[in-house]
């Protein structure tokens, strides 16, 4: 078969002083991804981190190869457990694939990568806070913003979880949305 309908995970990892680590390399359709993660206790805190390299790469099938795109998409962030019913969770997550412009957001909207949900935001930096507290064995509320750090604008998400019974679980949400409307429309004028 054509070298582009081939694909193929490679993967390691391993502990050190009491973090996981691992390195990934994959090919997927035409994408080559080299990845890395961590995850770990500091302190009260656990730690993580991953990153992502993705190279479109033409050439799978014969002929020269060629780095067509690339970009980088990487998190971290940082979990506190205060009190045994309450997580408090802050994290980073940049987007290579984003526009660097909030002008520029409709366009990289209409990208095959966002509209098959491969990447998602069209936005490159973004803070995702939850704070989660179970108020009894069968209540859970959670709340969760989500700041894209370049135009600014968030999406408030409220979650109550409620056990109805041992095989129903009952979630009430929302998603609101916070900021100025987009000023470029979904056919990349403006």
């Amino acid at each position: 078969q054509r070298g582009a309908d081939q694909g193929f995970v490679l993967r390691a990892q391993a502990n050190f002083l009491g973090y996981d680590f691992s390195l990934s390399t994959a090919k997927y359709l035409s994408d080559l991804v080299l990845g890395a993660d961590f995850s770990g206790d500091a302190g009260p805190l656990g730690v993580h981190g991953e990153a992502a390299y993705t190279l479109n790469v033409s050439g799978w099938g014969g002929g020269g190869f060629g780095v067509e795109e690339d970009f980088l998409r990487a998190v971290g962030g940082v979990e506190w457990r205060p009190l045994k019913s309450l997580v408090l969770l802050a994290e980073y997550h940049f987007n290579g694939h984003g526009a660097s412009e909030p002008d520029d957001y409709a366009a990289r909207a209409l990208s095959e990568r966002v509209a098959s949900g491969e990447v998602f935001g069209v936005g490159r930096h973004y803070l995702g806070l939850v704070s989660s507290w179970a108020a009894s064995d069968l209540l859970t509320l959670q709340a969760t913003v989500l700041l894209n750090l370049l135009d600014p604008s968030a999406m408030l998400m409220p979650v109550l979880e409620w056990s109805a019974a041992q095989n129903a679980l009952v979630r009430l949400g929302a998603f609101v949305p916070v900021g100025a409307n987009p000023s470029g429309h979904l056919d990349g004028t403006v």
